[in-house]
């Protein structure tokens, strides 16, 4: 009975601990941006509605906090926790391939986009940067185009 409580007990402190492996990295995937911190993760997402009323419906908000958020991990995936409309969803993101996809919205989100990693908090917050203003260049074509 001891050899058995010896080997679990070796089993269990030699175990690799994941708990935050991902904190202080960044994820970029299609038109969104997740950073890892505090075992959770921030989301941040196109404010094209300018729902923070500062007049820039370019800029990259964050959606969710890290406080309100979670991930897991595992050899092959990581799984981000977040809420939306009182209904909990989670992000798959499979390791190898960095294809993340929804899960928890069926059927309406099926879709599969592919994510690069970003090693940085100062890293992160350039790609924000970039994608403003790559998001804002997109509109102006857009107004371009109009016809009246």
């Amino acid at each position: 009975m001891r050899k058995l409580l010896a080997s679990l007990l070796f089993i269990v402190l030699c175990a690799p601990v994941w708990s935050g492996e991902l904190d202080g990295k960044g994820l970029w995937c299609d038109w969104q941006g997740f950073f890892f911190k505090d075992n959770g993760f921030e989301l941040y997402s196109r404010d094209s509605y300018d729902s923070d009323n500062d007049g820039n419906k370019f800029e990259q908000n964050r959606v969710f906090s890290a406080s309100e958020t979670s991930y897991s991990s595992s050899d092959q995936y990581v799984r981000m926790y977040f809420k939306k409309n009182d209904k909990s969803m989670y992000k798959l993101l499979d390791r190898i391939s960095l294809e993340s996809r929804r899960v928890g919205c069926e059927p309406e989100c099926k879709e599969v986009t592919q994510c690069e990693v970003i090693d940085n908090l100062s890293d992160f917050n350039k790609r924000l940067k970039i994608e403003e203003e790559k998001y804002r260049k997109e509109h102006e074509q857009k107004l371009k185009k109009r016809k009246i």
